[in-house]
């Protein structure tokens, strides 16, 4: 039975980001994005490995993003290495720490790296 669908981000029309940590992209065609795609290509930015902007901007499909970015996909950006002991500390499970341990911490919604 046919709903209207028309491919699999179909009545996505807030998306503001897409994420793709795939080295090497495959081709797709633009019913993916179904009949919300000029505006999801207009408005997403298509955020790739770093690295392999190019590679997006020459492969079908992907090359339809307006804003293509290089991103890391661990999430980790600028990374600091000083911890306030004035202000609570979590663990990457969302645990609270009462002291420093080695590892990625998160402060004021900040990671840090404890070495």
């Amino acid at each position: 039975m046919y709903y209207g669908y028309d491919g699999p981000f179909w009545g996505c029309t807030g998306l503001k980001s897409v994420i793709s940590e795939i080295q090497n992209p495959p081709v797709f065609d633009q019913s993916t994005f179904g009949s919300y795609s000029e505006d999801i290509y207009s408005n997403a930015k298509l955020f790739v490995p770093t690295g392999t902007v190019d590679l997006y901007k020459s492969t079908e499909g992907w090359n339809n993003f307006k804003t293509i970015v290089d991103s890391d996909p661990s999430g980790i950006n600028n990374i600091l290495y000083k911890v306030s002991n004035d202000t609570p500390a979590y663990d990457l499970n969302g645990r609270r720490l009462y002291q420093p341990q080695k590892g990625i911490i998160i402060q004021n919604g900040k990671k840090i790296v404890i070495q």
